[in-house]
């Protein structure tokens, strides 16, 4: 038997229900509405939704640090400081701001 991750009231089930069929936008289209999981576990269960959120967002964000550090050649961050503009590149001596075209100190 595998164990509760969470739990809601029908009477939830039932509101969300009754929220939804009063949609004026939905009230002709009730019977072809699709309703997605994001906006049941978002509703009915909103800490089950963080949490696999935030677990989705944090592999994504390891994945993108994994495959950062594989790289072959270095990269480099840039500032400028007429725009503001944040970059990375793999060019050590940027010359040129690519958003406001000012030449770099």
């Amino acid at each position: 038997m595998s164990e509760v991750i969470d739990k809601t009231k029908f009477t939830q089930l039932k509101k969300l229900v009754e929220r939804i069929e009063k949609e004026p936008h939905l009230q002709d289209r009730l019977e072809e509405t699709e309703i997605t999981l994001e906006f049941l576990l978002g509703n009915l269960f909103p800490s089950v939704y963080n949490n696999m959120t935030s677990a989705l967002k944090d592999e994504h964000t390891k994945g993108y640090i994994e495959g950062f550090n594989k790289l072959d050649y270095p990269i480099y961050n840039h500032y400028c400081p007429y725009c503001g503009y944040d970059w990375f590149t793999a060019e050590k001596d940027k010359k040129y701001c690519p958003n406001c075209g000012k030449e770099m100190e």
